[in-house]
């Protein structure tokens, strides 16, 4: 069969062609939103909802169960004015000697053996410094003896003795020595200056050491009033009279 364009219709269709779409990926269809609500319980009225908890009471400041402050010591302008001349009487007589009993210092006191002119010397010079004042010492602001051992049961009967370990003493007051270390008083002396010196441990640690000057009559070696040092928890120290 011949074809020739008369055959052939070459006219325009009105119609507009359309062009399938390709189909979609499945990765990229939309899942729709779902729709999230939250269910809030309802109160349950039959439910005991708790009390608040009240505070405990804080208990009032009672005096009575703190623990008694201890007193501060104190001297009165006249006890430093007489101790002051008690050191003063008693310095000056550093370097006598006498070797056995019956001392300048004896007085009217008994014969009571030569160890104790220690606590004799002491006696004696408080009598000196009441001569200066016009008052009677002895026995009232200081023991009056002629034995070491009166005078530490004066300081304990009058609640003025301490060998805690932890007093720090004053000029003034008394010091109980034991230097044979054999538990007995030997000696009674005089403290006349208290240094207290900050130092350094080997680690670095701050300590502080208090170092006593004492003036004590009858040395064992020397039989002389002398005076030397000692920190005040050396073990010949059995403890310390207080004078205020």
């Amino acid at each position: 069969m011949l074809v020739t364009l008369d055959n052939i219709d070459l006219s325009v269709s009105d119609t507009p062609l359309t062009e399938e779409e390709p189909p979609k990926p499945p990765f990229l269809d939309v899942i729709p939103e779902q729709e999230i609500t939250e269910t809030v319980p309802e109160d349950d009225p039959t439910e005991e909802i708790p009390e608040p908890e009240i505070p405990e009471e804080i208990p009032e400041n009672n005096s009575e169960d703190l623990p008694e402050e201890e007193p501060q010591r104190a001297r009165s302008e006249d006890s430093v004015e007489i101790i002051t001349e008690f050191l003063s009487v008693a310095i000056e007589q550093e370097g006598y000697y006498h070797d056995g009993a019956n001392t300048k210092f004896t007085g009217n006191f008994d014969y009571n053996g030569p160890d104790e002119w220690s606590a004799e010397f002491l006696s004696w010079c408080i009598g000196k410094t009441g001569e200066k004042f016009s008052v009677q010492l002895g026995g009232d602001m200081f023991p009056w003896s002629d034995s070491v051992t009166d005078f530490f049961l004066w300081f304990i009967s009058h609640g003025l003795f301490d060998d805690s370990g932890e007093f720090i003493p004053w000029g003034g007051d008394y010091v109980f020595l034991d230097f044979d270390l054999d538990g007995l008083i030997d000696r009674v002396g005089l403290v006349t200056e208290v240094r207290t010196v900050s130092t350094f441990d080997l680690f670095g640690k701050p300590t502080e050491e208090t170092t006593l000057r004492i003036l004590c009559g009858n040395m064992p070696k020397s039989k002389k009033i002398e005076r030397f040092d000692l920190t005040v928890n050396d073990p010949s120290v059995m403890g310390f009279g207080v004078i205020n």
